[in-house]
């Protein structure tokens, strides 16, 4: 189809998606994005299949990062706590306290999420141990608000053990910035989606919940990232991304290519 656009599309294929810092660094080190004007990307999610969805939000995913607190104070026989600093009263107290910040301190139109996902302590059950550890999920659609969390998480986990006479250490492991999109290029990838597929096999939200290392991209040229539906649960697919029993419907592999030629031809043609 050469002979039916003006330009250059290049095809990206690119390693290390799921394993921070993922891939797309290294690829734009490499050079892949000199010269280019617009990046689109697209990801197979539960929905129904072939069901291409635009995402019509400036951000089209959320940050990630991880945040690993150690917390020691001092271990003691079950029988006498009072000669101990419990990290797990320590512990619990930051857990709880972790879970406030998104309802007070995150505007409510703002998506974010603070999830203690990991929190293990001690091994028997008539001692009290000496150290405890949370790992900490966190997600938000914008900058501030993650350059935020992380300074909520740090001030509450210092304060609370202080607090108690334990120690403190946050280690973070920075993950991925939101794919941020352009809205005049998600209009115009709509309506080449529209014009091959009819309205009614398109839909829109207002975003995932998910990261993704496209995000990279998306910091140097005007980008575009939508969704095809790979299959639900009605339809025998009711498995989600990353379980070990994910499976998809392959008709959306024809409905993928044939959407990222017409949004091509849209911008080329």
């Amino acid at each position: 189809m050469k002979d039916q656009f003006a330009g250059t599309v290049k095809l990206m294929f690119q390693p290390a998606e799921e394993m921070p810092p993922g891939g797309a660094i290294e690829m734009i080190k490499a050079g892949v994005l000199e010269g280019v004007d617009y990046c689109m990307g697209l990801h197979i999610v539960n929905d129904k299949a072939g069901l291409v969805r635009m995402i019509e939000s400036e951000a089209a995913t959320t940050s990630t990062d991880a945040g690993f607190i150690t917390i020691t104070g001092r271990g003691s026989h079950g029988s006498m706590p009072h000669a101990s600093i419990d990290p797990i009263v320590v512990g619990a107290e930051i857990v709880m306290a972790l879970h406030t910040i998104v309802a007070r301190n995150i505007c409510p139109d703002n998506f974010a999420v603070v999830s203690p996902a990991v929190f293990k302590s001690g091994t028997v059950c008539n001692v009290i141990p000496h150290t405890a550890e949370i790992h900490v999920n966190c997600r938000t659609k914008n900058e501030k608000d993650r350059e935020y969390v992380i300074e909520r998480i740090n001030t509450i986990a210092q304060n609370i053990a202080a607090a108690n006479g334990a120690q403190v250490e946050v280690k973070w492991m920075r993950g991925y910035s939101a794919v941020a999109q352009d809205l005049d290029l998600v209009k115009q990838v709509k309506e080449a989606m529209v014009e091959t597929f009819g309205a009614d096999n398109v839909a829109t939200s207002k975003g995932l919940t998910a990261s993704e290392d496209f995000s990279e991209f998306t910091k140097v040229v005007p980008s575009c990232y939508f969704t095809i539906g790979g299959g639900n649960a009605e339809e025998g697919f009711p498995y989600m991304n990353h379980h070990p029993q994910f499976n998809f419907d392959e008709k959306c592999l024809t409905v993928g290519t044939k959407a990222e030629v017409a949004a091509v031809m849209k911008l080329l043609g």
